[in-house]
C-alpha cells in the first residue's frame, strides 16, 4: 500500500500491485504535513497544518479518530508495536509521545461523523500537570464510547446456539475422566467423610418433605462431583429407568433453548458412555434418545451451514483486494 498526500487536501491510497486507488480520504483543511501507516496495515495516520491528527481506518474507509493539537504537527510516527504515537511539531523542540489506549484496553472504535467536532488536547508534557482544568487525552470520548458500548443479552435469540461461559476444565475432561483419575491417585488415604446430623431438616405440611437447600449450585461443580452425581442416577435398591429419563429430559431441554450447547454435549457423552447398555434395555429410555438424535442432528445441521457460510466468507475477505 502506498498512501499520497494530494494538493486538494485529501489522501489516496494506492495498491502497488494493481496500480490502483483504493481509498480516498477527505476531511483536512489545510496542507497535510505526514503520514504513517499502523503495524498492521489497518489504519493511517496523518497530521496536517489545521493542526489535526486524525486516524483512518482502511478496512471500512472512515475516520476512527480525530483531535486539535496546540500546534500543527510536522511529523507523526508509529512504534512497532503500535503502542505509541510520536509527534514533532511547529516552533516546539522536542518529541512529543502520545499513548495508544486501543492497545491496553477495550476501546469501541465507530465511524465518526462528517460533522464531527474535534476537541483541543495538550501536547503531553515531561512532569505532571497541576491544572485542574487539563484533562487527559480522550477521556471524554472514551466516556461516551463506553456509555454508548452495547451490551449483549444472555440469549440473543432462540434459534442461535450459545456455549457456556465456564472454562474448559469443567467439561473437556469429563468424558475421560477415569484416565485422568488414574493418572491422579493420592499419595495419602482418603478421609473418612463427616457423619450425617441425627435430625434433617423438613419442611411442615400435609405430606413432610425434606428441605432443599437454598444454596444455588448450578454449573458450580468440577468434574469429579458432576461424575459422582450421574453415577448416583443408577442404584440397586430399585428402578432407576425414571432418573435416567429425567436427566435425558434435562438434556433435552437444553438443546430447545440451545444455551450451554458445549456442556450438554459433555454431559450427555458422559451419561452414554455410563448408561448406554441399560437405556437400551428400556423402550422409553430408547424412545427419547431417538427424538434427542433427531434433536442433534437439526442443530448440527444448521451448525454445519453457519460455519460454512463464515469459512466461505472468511477466504473471499483474505483474497479479495481493498
Amino acid at each position: 500500500m502506498l498512501a499520497i498526500a494530494l494538493d486538494n487536501l485529501s489522501l489516496v491510497i494506492v495498491d502497488t500491485e494493481t496500480r490502483r486507488v483504493v481509498r480516498n480520504f477527505l476531511g483536512h483543511s489545510g496542507k497535510i504535513n505526514d503520514v504513517t501507516f499502523s503495524p498492521d496495515g489497518r489504519w493511517l495516520i496523518s497530521a496536517s497544518m489545521d493542526c489535526s491528527i486524525r486516524t483512518w481506518d482502511l478496512p471500512s474507509g472512515c475516520m476512527v479518530d480525530c483531535f486539535l493539537c496546540e500546534t500543527a504537527a510536522v511529523s507523526v510516527s508509529l512504534s512497532p508495536n503500535g503502542d505509541f504515537l510520536s509527534s514533532s511539531h511547529v516552533d516546539s523542540l522536542g518529541i512529543y509521545l502520545w499513548s495508544n489506549k486501543s492497545v491496553y484496553s477495550l476501546i469501541s472504535l465507530r465511524p465518526l461523523p462528517s460533522d464531527y467536532e474535534p476537541m483541543t488536547v495538550s501536547l503531553p508534557g515531561s512532569s505532571p500537570s497541576h491544572d485542574e482544568d487539563v484533562q487527559e487525552v480522550g477521556d471524554e470520548e472514551e466516556d461516551k464510547m463506553a456509555s454508548a458500548c452495547w451490551e449483549s443479552r444472555e440469549q440473543l435469540d432462540r434459534r442461535l446456539v450459545t456455549m457456556t461461559s465456564l472454562p474448559e476444565s469443567r467439561w473437556r475432561n469429563l468424558f475421560n475422566l477415569d484416565i485422568v483419575k488414574r493418572r491422579n491417585q493420592p499419595q495419602q488415604p482418603p478421609k473418612r467423610a463427616a457423619a450425617a446430623p441425627f435430625f434433617l431438616p423438613t419442611v411442615s405440611g400435609l405430606q413432610p418433605s425434606f428441605q432443599a437447600s437454598e444454596d444455588p449450585e448450578n454449573q458450580t461443580l468440577g468434574p469429579s462431583a458432576v461424575d459422582l452425581e450421574l453415577r448416583g442416577l443408577s442404584s440397586d435398591l430399585g428402578p432407576t429407568s425414571q432418573f435416567l429419563l429425567a436427566f435425558l429430559r434435562m438434556v433435552e431441554a437444553m438443546l430447545e433453548e440451545r444455551r450451554d450447547f458445549d456442556l450438554a454435549q459433555a454431559y450427555l457423552a458422559l451419561f452414554l458412555k455410563m448408561y448406554l447398555r441399560q437405556l437400551s434395555q428400556d423402550p422409553d429410555t430408547v424412545a427419547m434418545l431417538l427424538r434427542l438424535q433427531g434433536r442433534l442432528e437439526t442443530i448440527w445441521a444448521e451448525l454445519r451451514s453457519s460455519f460454512d457460510q463464515s469459512l466461505c466468507l472468511l477466504a473471499y475477505t483474505k483474497s479479495a483486494l481493498l
